[in-house]
């Protein structure tokens, strides 16, 4: 620079311009937007450190500034808020215990006493798909598995949630479709 100081290239500094500069990425950050939603967006920042110590340093030492700030992302899904009533259950004891039941997550029920429980409140993107019984100790248990499946269709009119099961049979998509699942079924 004529005054016996070096000028660097980007991303490197010191007396002898020997020192690398770099940045180096945060971790993204949680991924922000509405629970069981397809989209979200989630950031993350950028410090200046030196290559080899990991140092901070001033940012003017290091070359152009990262655009990847931000990038989409799917949020979690949604918790299950308070259990539902269940008959000869211990509800205080419940709702204490399970306030918000996490995505794929279950919680135990809690009955009065003479009763045993049978199953659990077990959450799926903020719907209970599985519901505990107390049943009386002794007595014979009935188990039903549940299946809950989500589909989407496109190409589909609005009006057809107002009477999807008129829409199947007019439109001829209900063979179409039982016959889709029975191949998928028996395909297993």
């Amino acid at each position: 620079t004529g005054d016996g100081t070096c000028m660097c290239m980007p991303g490197f500094y010191g007396r002898l311009c020997r020192q690398r500069a770099e940045w180096v990425p945060t971790e993204w950050s949680e991924c922000m937007g509405e629970c069981n939603s397809d989209i979200g967006i989630q950031d993350r920042t950028f410090t200046c450190e030196d290559y080899d110590s990991g140092m901070l340093v001033d940012t003017v030492y290091c070359p152009e500034v990262p655009t990847l700030t931000s990038q989409a992302c799917v949020p979690a899904k949604c918790p299950c808020r308070e259990p539902p009533n269940i008959t000869d259950a211990d509800m205080p004891t419940i709702l204490a215990a399970c306030p918000n039941v996490s995505h794929g997550a279950a919680c135990a029920a809690v009955c009065n006493q003479g009763f045993v429980p049978t199953g659990s409140f077990r959450c799926d993107a903020g719907i209970y798909v599985e519901v505990p019984v107390c049943t009386p100790m002794g007595a014979p248990i009935n188990t039903v598995i549940l299946l809950r499946s989500t589909i989407s269709i496109s190409g589909i009119p609005v009006e057809a949630s107002l009477d999807p099961n008129g829409y199947l049979a007019t439109s001829g998509m209900g063979r179409a479709l039982k016959s889709a699942i029975a191949s998928r079924m028996s395909s297993r």
